[in-house]
């Protein structure tokens, strides 16, 4: 393709360079320069190392079509591109990026640092990847190199299942709280100070957490509605605790979407305070998704029943009169009967998906039947 793009000419290059991966922008340049090995490898199959060293002319084509790429794409699946990443950094012209606004770094831990060649001011939404403590002292410079920021997605398995507030997370932290536009939020754990922060932005349209802070407090009462834009809301992992407080934070979301995954059993009780604390904490007519999904070992507990979703958190949710997709997961089963189901089908008019998923055999069955379906055929 970008051979072929040679005869081209504007603005029909354009977009086929509007979205690139780092790899094919290196086999634009000249042939003599560069060598591909297949490496065995099914994840990474083919690595790139450099012939000679970079000569200014080398740079012709690359920097063609390189100011034409809005996001870049480079991932350590099918290119390695270990061996070229050092003599990239020494000589990158400024100018080969100058457009950019979306990156894409997904590379191994050794070649994480090289990400700092390609921060431009222009960026607008960063993703990334490390399992490494040394990564994080990428985000002491995010801000600066990159003010325009709105969108941060960053992994780490470095603080994996961790629900407290460490260096790494302070690190994180820190920045989104030097962050003003942001519109998406994609991390593992924000800090009190964060998380409130984050409630004050006009424009945040979507957080996705992997876990909250164990020491989450309620703040005081203000008169400024929190979370003002936000439509997608995921909790992942977290204690329920820290994730009740944090809906009790909020008040009439805009949501659309809310996801919430826990890694622990939870109690009849504590799910009905969730499931209170999250009605309280949306617009009733504005939420159509709920996924609330469990990765809990329910196979010893000594009494499921005190474990399963009551028919009365189950009754919290038919306010929610705009549902179109509902899926609940609990392998200690539903308090669920037909009368139930017929009161879930009149309140959600405009219901498609609907799932309550038990992976688990119960030895107590809910007594549901297959006469509780009737009143959503009629629907």
């Amino acid at each position: 393709m970008a051979r072929t793009c040679r005869t081209f000419h504007e603005p029909a290059v354009d977009p086929l360079w509007r979205c690139a991966a780092l790899a094919n922008l290196f086999l634009c340049m000249p042939s003599d320069l560069r060598a591909v090995d297949e490496t065995g490898d099914w994840i990474t199959p083919y690595k790139m190392r450099f012939l000679r060293p970079i000569r200014t002319t080398d740079w012709q084509r690359f920097l063609r079509y390189a100011p034409r790429v809005r996001p870049l794409f480079t991932e350590y699946d099918e290119w390695s591109l270990s061996e070229v990443l050092p003599a990239l950094s020494l000589c990158l012209p400024e100018n080969a990026f100058n457009h950019l606004q979306g990156l894409n770094w997904m590379h191994s831990d050794k070649d994480f640092h090289y990400i700092r060649a390609f921060l431009r001011p222009t960026l607008s939404t960063i993703s990334c990847y490390s399992s490494s403590h040394c990564a994080m002292s990428l985000f002491s410079i995010l801000a600066s190199k990159c003010p325009e920021l709105k969108d941060i997605s960053f992994e780490s398995t470095c603080y994996l299942g961790d629900s407290n507030i460490g260096p790494e997370a302070q690190a994180v932290s820190s920045t989104v709280c030097e962050s003003q536009l942001l519109e998406v939020v994609s991390v593992h754990i924000l800090d009190q100070q964060a998380l409130e922060h984050v409630s004050r932005l006009p424009n945040l349209t979507a957080l996705h957490v992997n876990a909250l802070p164990v020491s989450l407090s309620i703040p005081p009462a203000s008169d400024t509605r929190p979370f003002p834009a936000l439509r997608t809301l995921h909790l992942v992992y977290p204690e329920i605790q820290p994730a009740i407080r944090f809906l009790l934070m909020c008040r009439d979301l805009l949501l659309a979407s809310f996801t919430a995954t826990f890694p622990e059993p939870i109690t009849r009780i504590e799910a009905d305070d969730f499931y209170t604390a999250l009605v309280a904490a949306c617009a009733h007519k504005s939420v159509t998704n709920i996924h609330v999904d469990s990765d809990a070992d329910y196979w010893n507990l000594l009494d499921p029943s005190q474990y399963l979703v009551s028919s009365r958190s189950l009754r919290m949710l038919l306010c929610l009169v705009n549902l179109t997709s509902i899926y609940i997961k609990c392998d200690a089963g539903f308090e669920l009967d037909d009368d139930i189901a017929s009161d879930l089908a009149r309140a959600w008019p405009r219901i498609q998906t609907l799932k309550f998923v038990v992976d688990i055999p119960s030895s107590q069955p809910p007594p549901v039947t297959i006469a509780c379906l009737s009143p959503f055929y009629v629907r």
